[in-house]
């Protein structure tokens, strides 16, 4: 049957009204485009020759120019990638990922393009540099032979065996730009841990790869243990010396060393946050780093410490929002009085729901982002009391479940815990801990 015409016209409106108004909510949309916005927490960075840097950004590599400009993401996955370092050509950056299910290392072009596996070690593989002749990759791993740690490694290109170094242990280090040695450190400390002074200090070796001899060049002096500072991720400069972080005067900065030892010089000199993290150019001139969770970079031997300013606009990895399924999981419960309901709360959120499957409906109680838990229903089961911190301080309230509403019972600035309804579901007890006094207080509609 054909409707009439009044109505065929007034459908004729309406969908052009909808596409007007989907029309002018694209062109609006235009108007509010994402601008670059400058980030941090840009970190784990690495320099090529020509100043390109390339740095861990949201668990994905990005590079950009010297200045910070022109930014692209190199790699997307849901992994951790990490410490990308670039090839002496500057054609490849070596990189550290999870995307296997440990840390490997990988390789891929410095324009972008698909990773290829280099590594394939069950236990924990990193990149560190990358060999002079830029045919393989210097490498911290597990593999070794010893109970207690493992020499640097070189992986080849090629992919073929890799090779230990002549050390025993090692947890960092470089080989100088002419091949002849390599500077390490056997041991790192906790990152984040301050001004440590002791035998425990992380130090600085030096080997000669031709005859293999060992020489250290910082904490050299064993009278002076008890002040011993750590020194770590030493890098060998064009000027010949070894640059590394030491927190030996108080803050993490950039200092360099003579290979054969002496006093070291300070280069950089930060008085809060401090340097983590450096990495050097593969022709030893340039130098990223870490500090107060943004990047800097410094040429060698001269330079000054220049911040690193980055802006970017993309697509999140993340949603604001994650959606948790809870799959038959509670943190805490209470069963309704005629044992048709029971209140569970997941992740800091309560839920009503039917204890036979198919049977009555789901309740959301709580829908926040405070921590609500401790439910227990009523006698009469028509509420349920808990505890949440909206606020900002745990509070008691209860939830009527005939009216769907909520409501604060209690205003003190204690830890609440252990509520317990009167018979009459008029009031109820709980615990507070007034300065761990465990003081009993009793709440009342």
């Amino acid at each position: 049957m054909t409707p009439p015409l009044g109505s065929r016209l007034s459908r004729r409106r309406q969908f052009t009204l909808l596409v007007l108004t989907l029309g002018s909510s694209l062109a609006s949309g235009a108007v509010y485009a994402q601008a670059p916005e400058p980030i941090r927490f840009a970190r784990n960075a690495g320099i090529a020759n020509d100043g390109r840097i390339a740095f861990t950004y949201q668990d994905d590599i990005w590079l950009v120019d010297a200045d910070g400009s022109n930014p692209r993401r190199l790699t997307v996955n849901p992994a951790h990638d990490f410490s990308p370092r670039f090839s002496p050509d500057g054609k490849w950056i070596a990189f550290t990922s999870n995307r296997t299910g440990n840390n490997d290392v990988f390789v891929m072009p410095s324009t972008g393009g698909e990773p290829r596996q280099l590594t394939w070690y069950s236990g924990d593989d990193q990149a560190l540099a990358w060999t002079p002749d830029g045919k393989g990759i210097v490498i911290s791993t597990q593999r070794g032979a010893n109970a207690w740690g493992s020499p640097l490694y070189v992986q080849p290109l090629d992919g073929s065996v890799a090779r230990p170094l002549g050390m025993g242990i090692a947890r960092a280090g470089t080989i100088s730009q002419d091949g002849s040695m390599i500077a390490f450190n056997r041991s790192l400390p906790s990152t984040w841990r301050k001004d440590y002074r002791g035998n425990a200090a992380a130090s600085i070796t030096v080997m000669n790869i031709a005859n293999g001899a060992f020489q250290d060049v910082t904490n050299t002096d064993l009278q002076q243990f008890r002040t011993f500072a750590n020194n770590v991720f030493p890098m060998w400069g064009a000027d010949g010396m070894i640059y590394f972080a030491s927190e030996r005067d108080g803050t993490f900065n950039l200092w360099r060393v003579s290979p054969r030892g002496g006093a070291p010089q300070e280069v950089t000199t930060f008085k809060t946050g401090g340097v983590f993290f450096p990495s050097i150019s593969p022709d030893g001139k340039r130098i990223v780093f870490q500090n107060d969770f943004d990047l800097y970079t410094v040429d060698v031997p001269g330079g000054r410490a220049r911040k690193l300013n980055i802006s970017l606009s993309f697509d999140p990895k993340e949603n604001d929002i994650a959606i948790i399924p809870v799959q038959s999981r509670a943190e805490g419960f209470s069963v309704a009085p005629m044992g048709d309901f029971v209140a569970v709360d997941y992740h800091g959120e309560i839920m009503i729901v039917p204890t036979e499957q198919g049977v009555g409906e789901n309740v959301q109680v709580t829908s926040s982002p405070w921590r609500e838990r401790n439910e227990v229903y009523s006698p009469d089961g028509k509420k349920t009391a808990y505890v949440s911190d909206e606020g900002g301080e745990q509070e008691v309230w209860v939830y009527d479940l005939t009216t769907a509403t909520k409501k604060k019972l209690t205003t003190t600035s204690a830890e609440k815990d252990n509520l317990v309804w009167a018979p009459g579901s008029q009031k109820l007890a709980y615990t507070a801990d007034f300065a761990a006094s465990g003081k009993a207080s009793n709440a009342s509609q």
